[in-house]
């Protein structure tokens, strides 16, 4: 992954998160596709994705069109 800042700078640059809830299956990484270095789209379209609705709080219905993402 590419280094955004420090840990002692506040750039507000996420690349990582991680988390548990118990309703998505419990632990979790959830990793900003951008900040990736030396990988190429079709290796990153090979991997498993999951798409929430996070804009309208809607994380737990899966989205139906996700062509623009």
């Amino acid at each position: 992954m590419k280094k955004t800042c420090n840990g002692s700078c506040h750039c507000g640059v996420h690349p990582f998160d991680r988390g548990h809830i118990e309703e998505m299956g419990g632990d979790f990484v959830s990793i900003q596709w951008s900040t990736l270095d030396d990988v190429l789209p079709a290796e990153l379209l090979q991997g498993p994705m999951q798409f929430a609705d996070g804009r309208d709080n809607n994380w737990w219905v899966a989205l139906v069109n996700t062509r623009h993402l």
